[in-house]
């Protein structure tokens, strides 16, 4: 495991080994690898500044560690021109500590396949292509890819993504497994799909997928479009993913596009210690674009414990959560939705705490302040359920349930235990644009104005009085409605009949005594 050094020119000696600082390589054309030099083991540190205007590549040899930041001197890569990179090609590759700049992308992962590589506590400084682009061509796959603790900074995706990409759109064999995206800092990284975009399309092959996908920790700074998307257009070609723990600032649309995360494809993974598929623990603040907060689709997913406010879409979307084409068998329960705006009409469907465009979804315990309408049942078929209880949703302004005239069947979408609340007089109770519905129950609605149906005799149109942490002291709103199980807004067990609302009735909660020994 010896080290090794390269340095940007020659002026520093004449006798250049590679084996000091001082007897550094002068650039990359004289590194030597294999058993007389860089081998596997071995660390190579970059001193100075480099810059190239061809691509660089490692030698063959694996397992190799790429560092910039040696005591001697700190190393930063400069690539100048177009389509020139850091060609990172061999396995079990790790990129630390070293500065990337590039007019086209920074780094490109061989991938023929490639097993284990790393890039960590790196600075990005993207161009006119994603900063790290994983390329699709046939037969290339990643297996243990980590990119962790670096900096990405600029960057307008080229490719799909800004920051990290990778977009497969025609019949190529190309995938990734356990890649993990972790305590990254993003920047002013910029693209119409998004930042981080690991996405397919319909002409993708059938092969193409993502295994195991964690990303968490991430920092997103005046970035724009969708900040997360990981997308194949069809449930189960995907297994495994886990988001969490990210925070998101002024994400700002590309055109109509951009938001939070966008998911799709995922059924549960075959790893025994990944965990279930889940979008939990993100904090976001100035969403703007059709994604909202998240937009899930293809798959099952638990949204649970997340935090988003000041969401916008121009033109339709751009909801909290908007379950979408082939989401399947979703929970969402506990999260806190604040500021949802978009075109004030029913039509456009913008601005809505939470839409059903899928099958068997349960939401109970959020709570979502101040949009156009609470909740949208929107182009339902035959098949599509949903179950909607103890959730609370303030200042709607437009309706606190809307259907669209698409909405099938009338009987199959459960809304119970909710309390509503009106911005303003104007706002439907419920609107129905065509037909009936007949399944809820146990709701209040305040301050709104009689829909296109009559309430259950069960709901109510009193004031709950709500405190400031939306819990309801209306005497004839506690307790009221049927036991419906699970936990509410702050994680706690539902005990006997529950309140209305996203809270939960303490004075029947058990007593537990604890012993120590």
């Amino acid at each position: 495991m010896a080290e090794w050094f390269v340095r940007s020119d020659t002026s520093h000696s004449g006798m250049r080994n590679g084996q000091s600082y001082a007897s550094a390589w002068g650039g990359w054309s004289e590194i030597v690898w294999g058993t007389s030099g860089v081998n596997t083991g071995d660390t190579l540190y970059i001193c100075g500044a480099h810059i190239y205007t061809s691509v660089i590549a490692l030698g063959n040899v694996t397992g190799v560690t790429i560092r910039g930041d040696h005591s001697s001197e700190s190393g930063s890569l400069s690539f100048r021109g177009n389509n020139i990179y850091f060609n990172v090609n061999r396995s079990s590759t790790t990129v630390e500590a070293l500065t990337i700049t590039s007019e086209n992308r920074c780094i490109v992962p061989g991938g023929t396949p490639m097993t284990g590589f790393s890039i960590k506590n790196c600075t990005l400084n993207g161009s006119s292509f994603p900063c790290i682009e994983f390329l699709s061509i046939n037969t290339w796959g990643w297996v243990n890819t980590t990119i962790d603790g670096n900096t990405f900074n600029g960057g307008v995706g080229g490719g799909a993504g800004a920051a990290i990409s990778w977009w497969p759109q025609s019949a190529v064999n190309t995938y990734h497994e356990n890649l993990k995206i972790t305590n990254n800092t993003f920047n002013g990284c910029s693209a119409a799909q998004g930042v981080i975009v690991l996405l397919a399309t319909p002409t993708s092959a059938p092969t193409v997928h993502i295994y195991d996908l964690e990303v968490s920790g991430n920092t997103f700074i005046n970035c724009g479009g969708a900040a997360i998307k990981a997308y194949v257009p069809k449930t189960g070609q995907n297994k495994g993913v886990k988001i969490y723990g990210n925070k998101i600032n002024n994400q700002k649309r590309v055109g109509d596009l951009g938001g939070g995360i966008v998911v799709g494809g995922f059924i549960q993974t075959d790893t025994s210690d990944f965990g279930q598929n889940v979008i939990e623990n993100n904090v976001a603040d100035g969403l703007e674009g059709t994604t909202g907060f998240a937009n899930i689709m293809y798959g099952s997913y638990i949204i649970r414990h997340n935090s988003a406010k000041n969401i916008a879409s121009v033109i339709y979307d751009g909801c909290g959560l908007l379950f979408d084409h082939g989401a399947d068998g979703c929970i969402a329960y506990g999260n806190y939705l604040e500021n949802l705006v978009g075109p004030a009409d029913f039509t456009a469907g913008a601005g809505i705490g939470i839409i059903y465009e899928a099958t068997n979804i349960t939401c109970y315990g959020n709570v979502i302040k101040n949009c156009h309408m609470g909740v949208f049942y929107g182009n339902q078929t035959s098949g599509r359920v949903s179950s909607i209880f103890n959730n609370t949703f303030i200042n709607c302004d437009l309706a606190g349930i809307h259907g669209n005239p698409t909405t099938f069947p009338a009987d199959s979408n459960f809304c119970k235990n909710n309390i509503f609340t009106a911005k303003n007089p104007g706002a439907f109770d419920i609107r129905y644009d065509s037909g009936s519905w007949n399944q809820e129950s146990n709701n209040v609605f305040f301050g709104f104005k009689s829909g296109t149906q009559a309430l259950n005799a069960s709901s109510l149109n009193i004031n709950p009085d709500l405190d400031p942490n939306y819990r309801p002291h209306s005497s004839k709103v506690k307790r009221t409605g049927a036991y419906l199980g699970g936990k509410d807004y702050y994680g706690k067990q539902f005990y006997n009949t529950p309140n209305i609302g996203a809270v939960e009735d303490v004075t029947n909660t058990p007593r537990y005594t604890f012993r120590y020994r």
